[in-house]
């Protein structure tokens, strides 16, 4: 309005200037890793033997963790693979049928977990012989880095081998364990750790959270990570004494506000385990 200004006294201009500038700037918190996001990629559903799918970072961000789910299968399709991608531009997972075969559709989800690249972020990986019982392969960051993602794939599974877990030893090592079903595994495989590395990020902390430890099936553990962080990983175990290999890793999900992750196990269909067992869920969290 014409004229507006000079209806007012010049002293209550100056004062209401003077208050706005006192204002302290509202900002956001800053994060350890920015522009920290969720993705998913999914398979068809149908009932093909073998399936791998990639959640693709998008443009400008590097993959830290992630996840992935079996969606059907009744315990009869087992994870060959969950890890970071080479380049770090996504995160890959992998799943086939047993060997008796499962007739009905099932798919595959995969979720990576991708923000700016933190200091000094490299993928590192090792690789190991499989055996008839047990296997375990580590891998380690290299000078002073830290674990800010891990995964794991079997080789040459033909789906006769279970894929454990991909377990972090804080704050530089990722242990991944598989075992043959118990049917064995008529050739060569062979086991492969993986792990994001990078500087040591400050306020970044691994939690797990795990189920009770008895003979029901499915069951479920949730890692959560504590106030003010989010997660950056996620990864999980399964294991019972002494029949691990009639166990299978079905699900491994953070949640969509990245305060948590989920994992879920089940024994294999037929035979099932008579034992106790449990499993557990990691998340590698920071603010």
């Amino acid at each position: 309005m014409p004229g507006y200004r000079a209806l007012r006294p010049a002293s209550l201009i100056a004062a209401v200037v003077a208050v706005t500038a006192a204002q302290p700037a509202v900002t956001a918190p800053a994060r350890a890793v920015p522009n920290l996001q969720m993705v998913a990629g999914t398979t068809a559903g149908d009932s093909a033997t073998a399936k791998t799918v990639t959640a693709a970072c998008p443009a400008g961000t590097s993959v830290l963790g992630g996840g992935g789910e079996i969606i059907g299968g009744a315990g009869e399709v087992v994870f060959t693979g969950l890890r970071p991608t080479p380049a770090l531009n996504g995160y890959q997972a992998g799943a086939h049928e047993d060997d008796t075969g499962y007739g009905g559709s099932w798919s595959l989800r995969a979720y990576a977990v991708c923000g700016s690249a933190p200091a000094g972020v490299q993928y590192v990986a090792a690789t190991g012989p499989g055996s008839a019982g047990v296997t375990y392969t580590s891998v380690f960051c290299p000078g002073g880095k830290h674990i800010v993602g891990m995964g794991g794939h079997v080789n040459n599974s033909l789906g006769q081998v279970m894929l454990l877990g991909s377990n972090p030893f804080d704050p530089a090592e990722v242990l991944t364990p598989a075992v043959p079903d118990d049917t064995g595994h008529p050739g060569t495989w062979t086991l492969e750790s993986v792990a994001v590395c990078a500087n040591p990020i400050p306020g970044r902390t691994v939690v797990y959270g795990s189920s009770v430890n008895n003979s029901a099936t499915p069951k479920s553990a949730t890692a959560t990570c504590p106030a003010g962080t989010r997660v950056h990983a996620g990864s999980s175990s399964i294991g019972g004494f002494p029949d691990t290999n009639s166990l299978i890793r079905e699900r491994i999900v953070p949640n969509a506000a990245l305060t948590s992750v989920t994992a879920t196990g089940r024994e294999t269909a037929g035979a099932g385990s008579p034992d106790n067992w449990s499993v557990s869920a990691y998340a590698i969290c920071a603010p």
